[in-house]
């Protein structure tokens, strides 16, 4: 009887956490950034560096999440998830919209020249009299992976660039308020999971999605599940309340 009250108290916050890095991942800068660092390395390091990386953030992010419920109450940090998850998702709608269409892989490219053109200005500032990268120009034609080499040569730089492209990311968000809800244990494993199949589906099948999906259909489809996280944690909200006043 235990057992069956933990797994029935496990599934939701492993799906939770597995369905929002799935569809809030896919396509934005992180996915990006793990199809460029794949195209510029061997598979397998590209992959375990990918996923490592991927999976430290997760676990701070989810940590900073659990930290919260010690000090905030449940009741104000429910009401933060659900402003939060309504108002990305109703943006995200809006967003998606308004955009002209355009391919996942024109902004793959897109994406990959402004994450080479920032990384190589921090290089630049690292060391100005010796920069090892003055000779890589970004000229027509060129291809961005290309002139990726010697910008990601190295793990720790590649951390650094998704260290602050993770910084305020709507997955980041969503999986801390997630946590807010649901225990430590089954968001970490949905999300770890997620990211596994994320992590994936960026290096292997990246190129044939995004040049398969326009921006258009990821942001409206991202929105509709994040109003659907709304509207579950306001019908979680009411229906708690009921049967507490029920039972009193």
């Amino acid at each position: 009887m235990g057992e069956g009250k933990i797994m029935s108290n496990f599934w939701p916050g492993f799906y939770a956490g597995f369905t929002i890095i799935l569809i809030s991942g896919f396509g934005d800068k992180l996915f990006f950034l793990n199809m460029l660092y794949a195209s510029i390395n061997k598979f397998s390091q590209a992959f375990w560096v990918s996923l490592a990386i991927s999976e430290i953030m997760n676990l701070l992010n989810i940590s900073l999440g659990h930290i919260l419920k010690r000090y905030i109450s449940m009741d104000i940090l429910e009401y933060i998830a659900i402003i939060v998850f309504l108002s990305f998702g109703l943006w995200l709608i809006i967003k998606g919209l308004v955009l002209k269409p355009k391919r996942m892989d024109i902004i793959y490219k897109e994406e990959s020249r402004l994450l080479i053109d920032s990384q190589k200005k921090i290089n630049n500032n690292e060391n100005d009299e010796d920069n090892n990268y003055k000779n890589i120009e970004i000229k027509e034609g060129n291809n961005d992976e290309d002139n990726a080499i010697g910008v990601f040569d190295s793990w720790w730089k590649y951390f650094i660039a998704y260290f602050l492209a993770s910084v305020g990311d709507k997955s980041q968000l969503a999986t801390i308020l997630l946590t807010t809800k649901y225990n430590f244990i089954p968001v970490f494993n949905g999300t770890a999971i997620g990211i596994l199949v994320l992590v994936l589906i960026a290096m292997i099948f990246g190129k044939t999605m995004t040049g398969l999906l326009n921006n258009k259909q990821i942001s409206i489809i991202c929105g509709v599940f994040f109003l659907l996280y709304a509207l579950i944690f306001f019908v979680d909200k009411k229906l708690a309340k009921y049967l507490n006043i029920k039972i009193n």
